[in-house]
């Protein structure tokens, strides 16, 4: 799973740097401009998933041009009222392209499925289909059995 991970994180990376040089945050157009250099580069990923970086990094890149034309907007009103208070001008921080050294997989009904009797869930991953086992906490208990839509797969410190 950490390559699956890992190709997720390439793919996501790589929309990113797309969209940020030609900035464009449309999803359709970064979908045209990055999908087969994307399937090449990420060839252990099934289309889906490539799908779910592309909108990861569309959500991202939104994000930041949002925060960039924010801030570079409302930055001279910031620097002429620490001038009038007599402080020193703060330094502008622009925005950087949004990039991820682990991005956690998006995953949809298409790239996998729960099984609530068994507690197994079904993955999508680089080396094929994998059939996973969970438990479920005693206070999440209630939520056994409900409908999917979307999870993410989150790797922290060695665990999923």
């Amino acid at each position: 799973m950490s390559e699956t991970l890992s190709q997720f994180t390439d793919a996501f990376n790589q929309v990113c740097r797309y969209g940020w040089e030609h900035q464009e945050k449309n999803g359709v157009t970064l979908h045209h401009g990055t999908y087969y250099d994307t399937k090449i580069t990420c060839p252990g990923l099934v289309s889906d998933l490539l799908i779910q970086a592309r909108v990861k990094a569309t959500e991202a890149l939104k994000s930041a041009f949002t925060w960039k034309a924010k801030h570079e907007a409302g930055h001279p009103k910031k620097v002429e009222k620490a001038l009038k208070r007599g402080k020193p001008a703060p330094t502008f921080k622009p925005a950087k392209c949004p990039q991820s050294t682990l991005c956690p997989a998006r995953y949809n009904v298409h790239t996998y499925s729960i099984t609530w009797e068994t507690q197994t869930v079904r993955l999508s991953t680089t080396q094929g289909k994998q059939t996973i086992s969970f438990t479920v906490p005693h206070y999440s208990a209630q939520y056994t059995g409900c409908k999917i839509a979307t999870a993410d797969l989150i790797s922290r410190k060695g665990k999923w």
